[in-house]
């Protein structure tokens, strides 16, 4: 099994939208879908990250962040297929992700579901308060 975590590329652009459309599959009251234009933007931009998990070429999964005010940055959609959960893709894009931007941003936040915390936790990642919203 061939893998490779590195930044997206527009060509992967529709590969990314399946892969967004089959999280919020999974998990419908918490991951929100990107229209195409909005990805697209994304996309190689200095302020935002996309970063991609490809295995025997195909993504797998991605990891989009962003640089917010008074240098924090924010993950704000990390996700792996499936099957393929517990090999470290996840952790990889991460890292990356923080080596990008290390020494341009002093720290990095996310929410998550709770079963992830413990994940987060080994990374370095400490919880700090519950995350709390409501449709209107």
């Amino acid at each position: 099994m061939e893998t490779t975590i590195r930044f997206a590329e527009t060509k992967d652009l529709e590969s990314l939208l399946k892969i967004d459309r089959l999280a919020h599959q999974e998990f419908p009251d918490w991951w929100d879908c990107l229209e195409a234009s909005e990805m697209k933007k994304l996309i190689g931009k200095s302020k935002f990250n996309v970063l991609v998990a490809v295995v025997d070429g195909g993504i797998v999964g991605f990891l989009r962040g962003s640089l917010l005010e008074k240098n924090r940055l924010y993950v704000d959609d990390i996700f792996v297929l499936k099957e393929l959960r517990g090999q470290g893709l996840g952790k990889q894009m991460m890292n990356l992700f923080l080596e990008e931007w290390k020494g341009k941003a002093v720290s990095v936040g996310l929410h998550t579901k709770d079963f992830n915390v413990k994940k987060f936790e080994k990374m370095g990642f400490k919880k700090k308060m519950n995350f709390m919203y409501r449709k209107l």
